[in-house]
């Protein structure tokens, strides 16, 4: 599907969520969303973060399964 959108149309993220915010009226409660959206955007910055000084400290880019003392780092790394 999105291979026939226009490049304007195609969602930047995709934020998947467990249920939705209800109105006590079981209407989704759009103010509590947007909660949700900047949450996950603060998350995704801080995890560029910790990915970028991951690198930085060394030279590899981290995986799920990364280990920072076996990818080459030391406690003396981790506190400069």
């Amino acid at each position: 599907m999105v291979i026939f959108l226009a490049g304007y149309l195609r969602p930047r993220r995709t934020i998947f969520v467990r249920e939705f915010p209800m109105t006590s009226h079981g209407k989704v409660d759009f103010d509590k969303l947007g909660d949700l959206l900047e949450a996950s955007a603060a998350e995704a910055r801080l995890k560029g973060s910790l990915e970028d000084l991951w690198l930085e400290l060394t030279g590899k880019r981290p995986r799920k399964e990364s280990n920072f003392l076996r990818d080459g780092g030391d406690s003396f790394l981790a506190v400069r």
